[in-house]
């Protein structure tokens, strides 16, 4: 149960690093549309 657990925590944690990578600016420009609307 650990290695599968930890297969899937390194496979989301890829993931997470790639969505990161192409949402980094979205979130910027989304966080200043809603602060400083």
């Amino acid at each position: 149960m650990k290695i599968n657990l930890d297969a899937r925590f390194i496979e989301d944690r890829l993931t997470y690093r790639e969505i990161l990578e192409i949402k980094d600016k979205n979130f910027i420009s989304a966080y200043k549309e809603f602060f400083y609307k």
